[in-house]
């Protein structure tokens, strides 16, 4: 979450249910064949929570709307989110809706910020009776030496191509060997690899 208003953090997220209006965005998003999308005031899944009091329901019950984007990565055959929450008094650009203009202006903005954030661990907040190393191995011994080779450049942020190239390798070859990466991590994308794999130590 990037925000300038006071109390309004990432790991706000981590106590609040946001869930449903997440859902309702990525579905308005789908259904507008996966072009930003304007949704008014009252946000969706708004209403299933007016009772809460934190720094973001109480930040979004200002807003005026909320602008859904979406990046598509077919590497990994999933859509990443983004929302623009637009306060009361935001003025709204004359054309800013307008034409091939702003769909172009949105997907150069965005792809910027996705690659930017890719390389960035999702926060996690552990349970006060699980252990930081949930489902993760004890250690790194259970991974080939190619792994680690892999793991490394994939920690930097580095695609499939970018890493067969480094290796000498087919990308294919490094496909496979990332998702045999992801069984031994119990990781489920790129991100959550990397940071289980720092949390090893390596």
């Amino acid at each position: 979450m990037v925000s300038a208003l006071p109390g309004v953090r990432t790991d706000v997220l981590a106590d609040c249910g946001v869930e449903h209006m997440l859902k309702n965005c990525f579905h308005r998003y789908m259904a507008g064949g996966r072009k930003p999308v304007r949704l008014e005031s009252p946000l969706p899944g708004l209403e299933r929570h007016v009772s809460c009091n934190c720094a973001l329901h109480a930040a979004m019950k200002n807003m005026r709307s909320i602008t859904v984007y979406g990046v598509r990565n077919e590497r990994d055959n999933q859509d990443t989110l983004y929302i623009a929450m637009h306060p009361k008094c935001h003025k709204r650009a004359k054309n800013e809706n307008d034409g091939e203009y702003f769909a172009f202006l949105v997907n150069a903005v965005l792809s910027q910020i996705d690659v930017a954030f890719r390389k960035v661990a999702a926060l996690k907040k552990p349970c006060a009776d699980e252990p930081l190393t949930n489902n993760v191995p004890s250690t790194l011994e259970q991974f080939s030496e190619r792994e680690h080779e892999v793991m490394h450049w994939l920690v930097l942020g580095k695609c499939n191509s970018e890493i067969a190239e480094k290796l000498n390798i087919s990308a294919f070859t490094v496909k496979n060997h990332i998702q045999r990466i992801y069984k031994k991590l119990a990781a489920g994308n790129r991100t959550e690899a990397a940071e289980k794999y720092r949390l090893l130590g390596a």
